[in-house]
């Protein structure tokens, strides 16, 4: 098993900005959120409100999802660790439906507000 990099950034109030996470292969993103709790604990109060979001597609990443699963996003681009609770950001999530209806549903949300 191999080990993936998670390069997450956090809210504009955090002490940090970014940071990298080596976390193991078959973790899931809850996994990955309770390892950055744990990690960050001294400068960021991570709640179970917390959840990785993908800025560049507009998506939420499932709790459930491993991170072998979404590897081929998380070479691409930040992840971003934001309170859903304090966010108004759409509610896409990449999970069991697949990156696919995400697309499908964002080009019809795009029709419907033109």
């Amino acid at each position: 098993m191999s080990d993936i990099v998670l390069k997450v950034k956090f809210p504009s109030s955090s002490p940090v900005i970014t940071k990298s996470f080596k976390l193991p292969e078959h973790s899931s993103v809850k996994d990955a959120i309770q390892a950055i709790r744990e990690n960050m604990k001294q400068t960021l109060a991570v709640t179970s409100s917390h959840a990785l979001f993908l800025p560049n597609r507009n998506l939420w990443l499932s709790e459930s999802l491993t991170l072998a699963e979404i590897r081929h996003l998380l070479n691409e681009e930040y992840i971003e660790l934001i309170d859903r609770s304090e966010t108004t950001t759409s509610p896409y999530v990449y999970g069991a439906v697949g990156f696919a209806l995400g697309v499908v549903i964002s080009q019809l949300f795009v029709r419907y507000v033109r």
